[in-house]
């Protein structure tokens, strides 16, 4: 299989960040499968409310995202990721801190890691929009 380079940028509250090392996202749509008696496939899906939520890894450069999350301050957090020719860009544009891993003392660079959840935005009526180009 031939070597390909991933590129792509993270933003979190509007503003580049580049010291996150790590990003989780767990996506469930809460859908249920419409299954059947002597059916090998379900006949339909009923729509459910979705679920976004994960886990970022960050250097501690200074207090920020911490305190987002002592304040419960509503963030943001978007990425994207390209292959140099296909683009994918996830935009969670209502997010909450909603826990923090206290770091590993050390002689290695100190890290946070800090779950997340991502609830439904008024503009983009979403909690969630995955843009490909």
């Amino acid at each position: 299989m031939p070597y390909t380079h991933l590129g792509g940028t993270i933003n979190e509250g509007g503003s580049v960040i580049a010291y996150f090392t790590a990003i989780d996202l767990t996506i469930d749509n809460g859908a249920t499968a419409l299954e059947v008696l002597g059916g090998a496939t379900p006949v339909g899906y009923t729509p459910g409310m979705s679920k976004i939520s994960g886990t970022v890894t960050a250097y501690i450069p200074d207090l920020t995202l911490f305190a987002k999350f002592l304040n419960n301050t509503q963030t943001s957090i978007s990425f994207t990721l390209t292959d140099g020719t296909n683009t994918l860009q996830f935009n969670m544009p209502s997010v909450s801190y909603t826990g923090v891993k206290k770091p590993v003392a050390g002689q290695a660079a100190m890290t946070q890691t800090l779950s997340f959840k991502a609830t439904r935005d008024a503009t983009t009526a979403s909690n969630l929009v995955i843009t490909e180009s």
